[in-house]
């Protein structure tokens, strides 16, 4: 089957809709529905870069999973995301037709932007407005404009027909290319030259209106007046009145003068005619030149009409200072055809009344005078009202001023034996005006003003105004005749509480009034009144030095190309820099809802800046006791594993489990073998305790030590004492660490799992069944099973496993479960007397203030808090205070982890579990055990 057409690759410069409408084209003429093959012909036509795309915004998902509609969806909300029914109306309303543009082009490009105007059943009605608005032409806006009940259709109509007819005007006179010689100023009378050059590649008719090679429409003189006959359209060598034979002019002498003319004359190599005519001898008129300031330089250039470029002497080149030249393609022809030599093109800064940028100009050798051309005319926009203005000289002026130099001096005159009298209204009613205020600024310049106006004799100091006096008059009245005082008014009666309740709403009101917020005229008096900022204030309005004043001024003199000022406030970019008088309100305004470090630099960053503003806002929220109150805890220290016990039933872990299965259940592990007790409790006494591990103990022996948590059992007298009649050294871990006792704690939920597995049998078979298959199973951290380590020989069973070299397996194990534990761990150190936060596991604040009084292991310590109460915590739960601020005496009781009497311990709590809280790995019976019968 033929194919119709071509696909290309999308290009990016390519309006991503208009392509999609023509792959729907090429998919109609080829007859393809399936939606699929319309997205398989998408993906490999689209190219590398287009399908990039399309990978990057569906990752992870394949782009041939999903279809050519979310594809080309996509793709569209990525490239054009729906734009602002604001700014699609404003660009529509803005826009103009171009030079050159044609009106259906121009029609075309505002039905293009109209798109997403949602203009709907006004659209016809907006587009006759903008074309009529927009047609950038005088006569078709004027024949627009006098038709009446016009639409967009009829306008549209009427546009077209216009310039249609004036273009085929044109056509009419059309002749031949341009010619590119002109004479601009021509001081002396002269005979009329042939063309210096003619363009090439062109041929045709002579122009009717100067003779050159090009159409007449085109022809630049189409505006010129004739000096012949005065008439417009043409230059007086082609002038139609004129004698073909004109008499021959007389010879003249050399003249030495100029006259400018710089053109261009092709796209690679510019070619210029520099003319120059001019009478040295009788100057009839003076050029007309302006002053104009170049990189801060003074410069006198000479107005030419007639050149397209600007030019500058060599002389002048030096004066700017160093700059560097560009290489210049122009050529300069002189009056006779000569070349003039360029040293090349330089941009420079120019600055003319309200115009300051940057422009090109051309550099020729030699001491010439500057000439001002077209190109730079165009930008300046010249005062021409003072240019043209005329000015006249009196010879006898200067004389009267210094005959009368009295009379003429800057200053206020006084005529001297007359008396003055002013004339007033009587009718006239007196009014009264107060002083005005006056800005603090400007106080000091004013005072001044009245001092000096003092001195000139011009004002005279009043202590008051007449007008301002009261009238009153003062009459005598005996003592008899006056009323008594009232007594009880002045004798008020006792109250005993004297204190007033204030409305909720005034409280409210007041406390409201109570916030100064900050200003910008505050900030602007801020900023005069302190030195340093006036001093950038005044290096930003005059110029910076070339080094730095000072190191105080370093952070603003790192910054002087982007420091601006507005209303004598310094800005940084878009952002106020803040006087250190204004900078503790602005912190308290950033920090009222108490965002975190990151958002409240965030905000401060699209507002404010001032030096080491991010070191003073990390302070703020280090020392804001909200803040630090409702922190959570700090990252978890790096695990600290327990030392593996040479010898078996050395160190025991104790923990209960339950309730569970209605029943409490004590759960025994040696640190060593792994081996495992488990003991059925009625009730957690320390009675009850006691006797279990008695009766342990009468199979096994003592041991040297025994870890458990904080549990009432544990830390009891009674215990303690069992403890210390044996010789058993007790190891208690963090409280609300269960981490620190990890061994115990895994023992645990390996029992619960086990037991929740198996359905048959009464509790206590299940615990017979479980702890024989936990005890000559090998463990996964020592490689051996825990009856082989504990008693030094095999349990008989059907299962016979050796693994050698324990303690280094071990080891080995602990490392690697230290090494992922301490990944995302911080190591964190006390010192003694150190001031910290401790986590509050109780009612209250959730962080308790205090101090380390006593390192009680490698990653606990006890802290003492405002009412002399020790705790013991983990170094998870410690963060350091910043504030000096007074210790916050808790409302409960905290119980302690230990008396006082126990030693620091040597030992501290680590988790024997790599991953305790998730569900046990499911495990899977060997190959090679199949053979045997259970």
């Amino acid at each position: 089957m033929p194919t119709y057409g071509k696909l290309d690759t999308y290009d990016e410069s390519e309006d991503w809709n208009q392509y999609i409408e023509r792959l729907d084209s090429y998919f109609d003429a080829n007859e393809i529905d399936d939606a699929e093959k319309k997205r398989n012909i998408l993906l490999s036509v689209c190219g590398k870069a287009t399908y990039k795309l399309i990978r990057d915004l569906l990752s992870p998902v394949k782009p041939n999973t999903k279809s050519f509609a979310d594809i080309v969806k996509l793709v569209k909300d990525h490239k054009h995301p729906a734009p602002s029914e604001i700014i699609s109306r404003f660009k529509f309303n803005s826009r103009i037709r171009k030079e050159g543009e044609s009106v259906r082009g121009f029609v075309a490009e505002l039905r293009s932007l109209s798109e997403h105007c949602n203009y709907a059943a006004t659209l016809e009605a907006m587009l006759r407005d903008r074309l009529v608005v927009g047609i950038n032409d005088d006569k078709i806006q004027r024949r627009l404009l006098a038709e009446k009940n016009l639409d967009f259709a009829k306008a549209l109509e009427i546009a077209t027909a216009m310039e249609t007819a004036a273009d085929n005007a044109k056509d009419i006179q059309a002749s031949a290319v341009s010619s590119n010689a002109q004479i601009n100023q021509v001081n002396k009378p002269r005979k009329t030259y042939p063309n210096q050059a003619q363009a090439s590649g062109v041929s045709g008719k002579e122009c009717y209106r100067c003779g050159g090679n090009h159409f007449a429409n085109k022809c630049r003189f189409r505006d010129a007046e004739c000096h012949n006959c005065k008439k417009v359209g043409h230059l007086s060598k082609k002038c139609p009145n004129k004698e073909e034979n004109p008499k021959p002019s007389k010879p003249r002498r050399k003249q030495k003068g100029r006259n400018h003319y710089v053109d261009d004359t092709s796209d690679e190599e510019e070619q210029y005619d520099m003319f120059n005519v001019e009478d040295t001898v009788n100057r009839l008129t003076e050029p007309y030149k302006v002053v104009l300031e170049i990189n801060k330089t003074p410069v006198t250039m000479e107005i030419d009409t007639g050149a397209s470029v600007s030019i500058i002497s060599e002389e002048t080149f030096r004066d700017l200072g160093k700059l560097k030249l560009s290489e210049s393609k122009a050529k300069l022809k002189t009056y006779t055809g000569e070349d003039m030599a360029i040293l090349g093109t330089v941009e420079v800064h120019v600055d003319y009344e309200s115009f300051s940028g940057n422009l090109h100009v051309i550099v020729v050798k030699g001491r010439g005078p500057n000439l001002l051309g077209r190109d730079w005319l165009k930008s300046l926009k010249l005062n021409w009202n003072e240019i043209f203005a005329v000015k006249s000289v009196d010879k006898d002026v200067d004389r009267l001023l210094e005959d009368y130099s009295e009379i003429f001096k800057d200053e206020l005159g006084a005529v001297k034996g007359v008396t003055a009298k002013i004339y007033v209204n009587e009718n006239e009613k007196p009014r009264y005006f107060k002083a005005r205020p006056v800005p603090y600024a400007l106080k000091g310049k004013i005072e001044s003003e009245l001092v000096r106006l003092e001195e000139c004799v011009i004002i005279q100091p009043v202590q008051f105004s007449e007008l301002a006096a009261y009238e009153y008059e003062i009459k005598y009245k005996e003592g008899r005749n006056h009323g008594n005082a009232d007594g009880l008014s002045r004798l008020p009666l006792y109250v005993k509480d004297e204190k007033a309740s204030i409305p909720g709403d005034t409280l409210l009101l007041l406390q409201h009034f109570d916030e100064t917020s900050v200003k910008s005229s505050k900030i602007k008096r801020w900023t005069l009144k302190n030195a340093l900022f006036s001093r950038v204030l005044h290096y930003v309005k005059s110029g910076w030095p070339a080094k730095c004043p000072s190191v105080e001024m370093r952070p603003f003199f790192d910054r002087r190309n982007e420091l601006s000022c507005q209303d004598d406030i310094l800005l940084w970019g878009c952002r106020v820099i803040i006087p250190p008088e204004g900078r503790k309100e602005i912190i308290q305004e950033l920090h009222e809802a108490h965002p975190g470090i990151s958002r409240m630099k965030s905000l401060a960053r699209s507002y404010v800046w001032w030096p080491n503003m991010d070191k003073e806002l990390e302070g703020c929220v280090l020392n804001c006791d909200h803040c630090q109150q409702v922190r959570d805890k700090p990252p978890e220290a790096p695990m600290h594993p327990w030392e593996w016990p040479s010898r078996p039933w050395s160190r025991l872990h104790v923990d209960f489990a339950g309730p569970f299965m209605n029943k409490m259940f004590m759960i025994v592990v040696d640190a060593h073998s792994k081996w495992m007790e488990i003991c059925v409790m009625k009730t957690i006494t320390s009675e009850n305790t006691i006797a279990k591990l008695q009766q342990i103990f009468s199979t096994h022996g003592i041991p040297d030590t025994i870890v458990s948590d904080n549990g009432p059992s544990f830390t009891s007298r009674e215990f303690k004492q069992f403890l210390q009649r044996n010789g058993i050294k007790q190891i208690n871990s963090a409280p609300y660490h269960p981490a620190s006792n990890g061994l115990a704690e895994k023992a645990v939920q390996t029992f619960k799992q086990a037991m929740k597995k198996m359905k048959s049998g009464t509790i206590q078979e299940k615990i017979n069944n479980f702890l024989f298959r936990y005890r000559i199973t090998p463990h996964t951290t020592t490689g051996a099973s825990p009856a082989e380590l504990l008693m030094k020989r095999k349990l008989k069973s059907k299962l016979d496993l050796v693994f050698p070299n324990m303690e280094e397996k071990v080891v080995n194990k602990q490392n690697i479960q230290k090494h992922y534990k301490d990944k995302t761990a911080k190591e964190r150190d006390f010192d003694l007397e150190s001031k910290v936060y401790a986590k509050n596991f109780c009612s209250g604040n959730k962080w308790l203030p205090g101090y380390i009084t006593e390192k009680s292991g490698p990653l606990s310590y006890r802290i003492r808090l405002s009412d002399d109460n020790i705790i013991r915590r983990h170094v998870d739960h410690l963060r350091p205070r910043q504030t000096a601020d007074p210790v916050i005496t808790p409302d409960f009781e905290i119980e302690t982890s230990t008396p006082s009497e126990i030693k620091p311990l040597e030992e501290t709590t680590q988790s024997e579990t790599t991953e305790p809280r998730y569900p046990k790995r499911q495990k899977r019976e060997p190959a090679y055990l199949k053979d045997y019968v259970r």
